[in-house]
């Protein structure tokens, strides 16, 4: 029986550490439990375990101070690593500690039981001098791993090759290329960054380095570094690479997308590579089997798509409508699918300028100054979707969440409908509205809405939308650089004799002599 103690300060952590450890309770015996580091200590030398598994983040003595202690003092100790965080400073105080393991919370009972399976393993095994060695090396190569890929990502994200050194060794041999090419790939299902890894592995290419994205499973780049004997070659030669790659590549991940770079002449130059990576995917139709697609600075520009119903919808969210939200969003969805020719970027461009006015309601609504950032509507999450599922999904959450913040913050049921209309037209009179429209918007009758209204009112809902536009112009007459036409395109009439016709039915003048009697206030025509 092998005995190990868990180090922890949250007790149901613990708790839940026992509990996925279960299945192995014929082999392995927790002996005790710690909720700091000293506590740890303390315990490892009352009891000896053959193992331990401890947090990183603890109160006192917390893990990052507790590793080094136990490597020096119980170099036989085995340890599993936990975390709530996946920090490459945890990992590499992890490895240097030599852990067994190290796994980011919430991990699964399997991932759990196969490590502790694994210490049991590891212990049976360690008899000879050969295996430390053995381990020592696998170590290197794991913190090596490690190292090149947190540069790359720094890279990635704008530091300067020169601002790295020292390199990870795997980073010295990419750097020794004449050109990179940079790819961005996407899975509807998650993949195993150690089966594509072991696959480049086994490729006769150029020097290929698989990097995982930082958190999605479903993402994943592709570095192509090529010698310099293949500067000749054209561009044809690594279109050919490339296809290879993904046909092969479609027997680990079978709905594998690839966004293609053109090609980089600098590690400096990453960033960029990297967006046109992101372009090239967003060039796909979510709808074809096109699963290829290299950048083309001429290529495909968002196309304007209208959606008839984006002023509802955008209505709907102020008002916290939440569950005409989800239905309208569906809608949305389906009004893309029927477009049989869009690409990614269409409904992107589309999402992000719905997005864009409703954000401007929330900072209206919620008191939040033009310049502060509503991040739980960050739209460059866009740059990790790239299919129809995930931005419908993420979307949905998106449009709901904001109606659902509104709900709560003030409750739009206005018992006063009258009201309720009068102050949509009093901030939407530019827009082409109707009593029909409006009778929609409201959930009532159109007649039932007309006859209240003017009950009310003792006018019509056409007669008080010709007076708040009429009221809204006289504010632009007084600005002389507007001519009359762009006047009345900007408080909703298409027909300038509409407006003429209106100002003078309810003004008695025409614009122009009020423009005039403005100024001249003496002179009265």
């Amino acid at each position: 029986m092998y005995r190990y103690i868990i180090a922890d300060d949250e007790i149901w952590t613990r708790a839940g550490t026992r509990e996925k450890l279960a299945a192995l309770s014929n082999t392995v015996q927790c002996v005790g439990e710690a909720a700091d580091g000293n506590e740890a200590l303390a315990l490892i030398g009352q009891l000896h375990p053959d193992f331990i598994i401890t947090d990183m983040k603890m109160p006192g003595l917390g893990g990052e101070y507790l590793l080094p202690i136990l490597s020096e003092r119980y170099p036989d100790l085995s340890i599993i690593v936990i975390s709530g965080y996946q920090d490459f400073n945890y990992s590499l105080q992890a490895i240097r500690a030599h852990a067994v393991n190290y796994l980011v919370k919430p991990f699964s009972a399997r991932d759990l039981v196969n490590s502790v399976q694994q210490v049991i393993q590891e212990m049976e095994s360690r008899q000879t001098t050969a295996v430390h060695l053995e381990q020592n090396v696998r170590y290197e190569e794991t913190l090596d791993l490690l190292n090149t890929e947190t540069q790359l990502h720094k890279l990635l994200n704008g530091t300067a090759l020169s601002q790295l050194e020292p390199l990870s060794a795997n980073l010295q041999k990419i750097n020794t290329g004449y050109g990179y090419i940079f790819c961005t790939l996407h899975s509807s299902e998650d993949m195993d960054p150690e089966a594509v890894r072991e696959f480049f592995y086994m490729e006769e290419t150029p020097y290929i380095y698989f990097l995982p994205h930082t958190h999605l499973l479903s993402l994943g780049y592709l570095l192509l570094n090529f010698p310099a004997h293949y500067a000749s070659r054209d561009s044809s030669f690594y279109r050919n690479i490339l296809q290879r790659i993904h046909h092969d590549l479609l027997k680990l991940t079978p709905s594998l997308r690839i966004g293609i770079s053109s090609k980089a002449l600098s590690l400096n130059q990453l960033p960029a590579a990297c967006q046109q990576s992101i372009d090239a995917l967003n060039q796909l139709s979510p709808f074809s089997e096109n699963a290829l697609s290299f950048f083309d600075e001429a290529s495909h520009t968002a196309a304007p798509i209208v959606w008839e119903k984006t002023d509802e919808f955008l209505y709907r969210i102020e008002t916290g409508q939440t569950d005409d939200v989800k239905l309208l969003t569906k809608e949305l969805f389906s009004f893309f699918q029927s477009r049989r020719n869009i690409c990614l970027k269409d409904i992107k461009h589309c999402c992000s300028l719905i997005t864009g006015q409703m954000n401007i309601l929330l900072q209206k609504k919620l008191d939040v100054s033009s310049g502060s950032h509503l991040s739980r509507f960050d739209t460059r999450v866009e740059d990790t979707l790239f299919s129809f599922q995930e931005l419908q999904e993420y979307y949905l959450q998106v449009f709901t969440n904001a109606a659902a913040l509104l709900e709560t913050r003030e409750q739009r049921a206005l018992p006063d409908l009258i009201q309720s209309v009068k102050d949509y037209i009093d901030h939407n009179y530019q827009k082409d509205l109707s009593g029909e429209y409006l009778a929609h918007l409201f959930y009532v009758n159109r007649t039932y809405l007309s006859h209240n209204f003017r009950f009310k009112t003792g006018t019509s809902i056409t007669e008080y939308l010709n007076q708040v536009r009429i009221s809204q112009s006289k504010a632009l007459l007084a600005k002389k650089q507007l001519k009359i036409y762009q006047i009345a395109n900007a408080i909703g009439y298409s027909n300038v004799r509409t407006f003429y016709r209106q100002f003078k039915k309810i003004e008695g003048i025409t614009p122009e002599v009020y423009r005039t009697n403005l100024e001249y206030p003496s002179f009265k025509a």
